[in-house]
């Protein structure tokens, strides 16, 4: 009627409502089943009522019905089933008595059309005043419809909430918010997307970040969530060992995830003895219920209290997805943080690349710097598009936290209030019978023992996925990191040795040697002065340390390290190195170690020796020596470029 809410509005209304944050495609949404079976013809009928107004696609036929459409067509049905299960409407309709035929319920339906005022046609609204005639609620179909949505989410394993997506290499990103991950399942470097697993730690070259983990498994865990075990520092892990890390680190967060889900919904063995008291308490205060005021009353409590209970669990679940959505997005910021990090290490690496093709001589043979700057290029193109995908990744999770929140503040919590002010109700009138009122305390005390256990447990698992999520994200980074490194050296221009540097540095080391007047023991000493005197930059450290220090894994002396290569000459070569080279000896325990040493205690052996070469078969250090070859430890050898 105008001005008027017609009741099918409010069927999509309520149904919409009812399923904001839940994935309503047809799988998923069943039709309900009615204590009455429900007549062949009801399908047809409630498609000519709601006049079946579905809109053409492109090319002229009939589009799908939405989901809205199609569960208030669901509700139309319920209620025209109703109605022809009434055995006098059976009596009216059923002309021939061999079972209602659709002409003669189409007859029916034409005679009692006016109920909504206007005579000409029939309408819902028509249906549902001869409803009421009958005694017969049609708000009770549209509530048994909304429950049956709520609980088709159960049915369709939503709780187990992953993320469905293609991988960024076909370009598709189809998140389902019933379905997310709970920890990302985003992909990983040029790899596949997990579904709810550890994306990969990345494929070949692309940024190897890790979603997070799985949905709720259901993982009968206590909530002494296993910690991470001792792992190497990732600092210094290879690629390899990172991404295994960030594949345990996943299972140790779907765990937690499995063990807050127990929780949820008070199946977690901490729970057992808690609620196992609580049940024997409500038992002992149901029969005296029974016993004071009959069957009918007890079952009026129980069904309050299951009620109660069954949208209390919606609730915590509902918050679980919640805080599993925000833990998701902040891996997104991080992982779109990440990949901007390998877009800017790649592009470093193009400009170098390129910069050594412009510098090349006429006839130089560029080909192999063209060949790793097209890979570099492609490379960087791979981690733009994987911050695409994060970025779009981390836009649909705040998408469906936003409908998540939106159907727990909606839907879940008020379906909740309304179930706890009708226990509330019963129960106030049950504390009036002195007999009945000491057993309700008792088991309201044992509900408050095991809900406070509940909240515990929930926080302190809360608390551990949490740093878990916090781990993972560093260990996204430190994999970037890694990759970083080493496509700077994959894709680093041929270095050359630089014969001017390396004279200079020479040079220096024979003017450190001559003036310091050293009797041994000294080297690093030495090597320090004569870098100072051509980078301006003393270095400090042991002869062994130097090691890290060459290899630019000391930040304070990068501007030294990067004037030089490692590179890998034979032991009886040494002495025919051009000026400038730097030579890095272990120390003699790590020669033990390898079972080659010899047992010297010099203090090479104790700390390690390091020295620039002459030129001229000589090594400078605190002095000039020949330069040494004969030594058992391993060394390392490091151009000036």
């Amino acid at each position: 009627m105008p001005g008027e809410e017609t009741f099918l509005k409010k069927i999509v209304t309520t149904v919409t409502n009812a399923v904001t944050g839940v994935d309503t495609n047809a799988e998923k949404v069943t039709n309900a089943e009615t204590t009455a079976k429900e007549p062949e013809f009801v399908l047809e009928l409630a498609g000519e009522l709601l006049g079946d107004q579905v809109e053409l696609s492109s090319d002229g036929k009939k589009a799908e019905p939405t989901p809205e459409q199609k569960e208030a067509k669901e509700v139309v049905q319920d209620m025209l089933t109703k109605l022809f299960s009434e055995d006098s409407i059976k009596e009216i309709a059923d002309k021939d008595t061999n079972g209602i035929t659709i002409d003669e319920a189409r007859e029916y339906l034409a005679s009692i059309a006016g109920g909504d005022g206007d005579n000409e046609s029939l309408s819902v609204e028509d249906i549902e005043k001869a409803l009421e005639e009958l005694g017969i609620d049609p708000e009770d179909i549209l509530n048994e419809k909304v429950k049956e949505l709520l609980g088709a989410e159960e049915e369709a394993d939503i709780d187990e909430d992953r993320i469905l997506k293609d991988s960024p290499e076909e370009g598709a990103t189809d998140i389902d918010e019933s379905r997310m991950p709970s920890s990302g399942g985003a992909s990983g470097a040029g790899g596949a997307s997990g579904a709810g697993g550890a994306s990969g730690a990345g494929g070949g070259s692309g940024v190897g970040s890790s979603g997070g983990a799985g949905g709720n498994q259901g993982v009968n865990n206590s909530s002494n969530t296993k910690g991470s075990e001792a792992t190497k520092d990732p600092e210094n892990m290879s690629v390899d060992e990172i991404k295994q890390a960030i594949t345990d680190k996943t299972k140790e967060i779907t765990d937690a995830e499995g063990d807050l889900s127990e929780v949820a919904s008070g199946e977690h063995p901490e729970l057992e003895s808690l609620k196992q008291a609580e049940d024997e308490a409500y038992e002992e205060y149901q029969d005296k219920v029974k016993e004071k005021l009959g069957d009918e009353e007890a079952k009026k409590l129980n069904d309050a209290k299951q009620e109660v209970d069954k949208t209390k669990q919606a609730v915590d679940e509902q918050n679980n997805l919640i805080k599993q959505r925000e833990g998701e997005i902040k891996s997104a910021e991080q992982k779109i943080t990440d990949c901007q990090s390998r877009i800017d290490s790649l592009q470093g690496s193009i400009d170098s690349l390129q910069a050594a093709i412009d510098a090349a001589e006429e006839g130089e043979d560029t080909s192999g710097l063209s060949a790793k700057l097209e890979a570099a290029k492609a490379e960087k193109a791979q981690a733009e598009k994987d911050k695409e995908a994060a970025e779009s990744e981390k836009e649909e999770l705040e998408q469906v936290k936003t409908r998540l929140e939106r159907r727990k503040t909606d839907v879940l919590e008020p379906a909740h209030e309304k179930a706890q002010e009708a226990l509330d109700a019963i129960e106030k009138e049950h504390e009036k019978d002195e007999d009945i009122k000491p057993l309700k305390e008792a088991y309201e005390e044992a509900k408050k023992a095991t809900e406070s256990k509940k909240t515990e447990l929930t926080d302190k698992i809360q608390g551990d996925i949490d740093t878990k999520r916090g781990e993972l994200d560093k260990l996204n980074t430190q994999l970037v990191e890694a990759q970083n490194k080493e496509s700077e050296k994959e894709y680093a221009p041929e270095a050359q040795y630089n014969e001017e540097l390396g004279k200079k540095l020479a040079a220096a080391g024979k003017h450190v040697t001559d003036t310091m007047g050293s009797a041994g023991g000294l080297c690093a000493t030495g090597v320090s002065r004569a870098f100072d005197e051509v980078f301006g930059i003393a270095t400090r450290g042991n002869g062994c340390d130097y090691l890290e220090i060459m290899r630019g894994e000391v930040s304070e002396y990068a501007d030294v390290a990067k004037n030089f290569k490692e590179v890998e000459v034979p032991r009886d070569q040494l002495s025919e190195l051009p000026a400038g080279y730097v030579v890095v000896w272990d120390t003699e325990d790590a020669a033990d170690i390898a079972g080659t040493g010899t047992g010297v205690t010099s203090a090479g052996a104790i700390y390690g020796h390091v020295s620039i070469t002459s030129g001229q078969g000589t090594e400078y250090s605190d002095r000039m020596y020949n330069q040494i070859e004969q030594r058992d430890q391993k060394f390392y050898v490091f151009m000036p470029v």
